[in-house]
């Protein structure tokens, strides 16, 4: 672990760039790999792929359609309201203007409001998996699915599976599941 008062340094190593068509058009996906070091030792090794998209496509819009989320045996409710999205941008040092410039998320990029961080929802699902076991979490993956806007409240969940893991989704009933991730103890 990382402690308070430790010398950490980050060093970031771009691993792939793929360009790739989708169906909002074209995309770009970035492999980036984190090693966060003290003294010389790796302490956490953290991989981000990056999906940018084409400035001329239309994000993706919540449906209207009731969907049915996935059972949890645990969820815990978040109100993205702009002031957390912009403090998160903030200490994360994520400059995009569609996590706090409402004009410029609905009317530039096409999205129905600010649009949730995608490492802010996998907070949470790792949040709620450890407070949920009262263990912390020795692995943690999760995958973006869809965006999420602020237009609404949304969920966390998180059920225990078989396999000894601990599956998690962000998501509302008008989107589906916006992030799932995988975590272990």
């Amino acid at each position: 672990p990382l402690l308070i008062g430790d010398l950490v340094t980050r060093r970031s190593t771009i691993m792939d760039i793929q360009a790739k068509t989708g169906k909002s058009g074209a995309l770009c996906f970035v492999t980036v790999n984190h090693e966060y070091l003290v003294d010389d030792v790796v302490r956490i090794n953290e991989r981000h792929d990056i999906v940018y998209r084409d400035i001329a496509s239309t994000a993706q819009r919540p449906t209207t359609r009731k969907v049915d989320l996935p059972k949890a045996e645990a969820l815990a409710w978040t109100d993205p309201d702009p002031t957390l999205l912009f403090r998160y941008s903030a200490m994360t040092f994520n400059g995009h203007r569609i996590h706090y410039d409402h004009p410029y998320a609905t009317k530039v990029e096409g999205y129905g409001g600010l649009v949730v961080h995608g490492p802010l929802q996998a907070i949470l699902m790792a949040t709620l998996a450890e407070n949920t076991l009262g263990k912390p979490l020795k692995r943690f993956a999760y995958r973006g699915v869809t965006p999420l806007d602020n237009t609404a409240r949304f969920v966390t969940g998180m059920a225990r599976t078989n396999d000894g893991s601990i599956k998690c989704w962000c998501g509302r009933d008008n989107t589906g599941v916006t992030m799932k991730g995988t975590a272990w103890v």
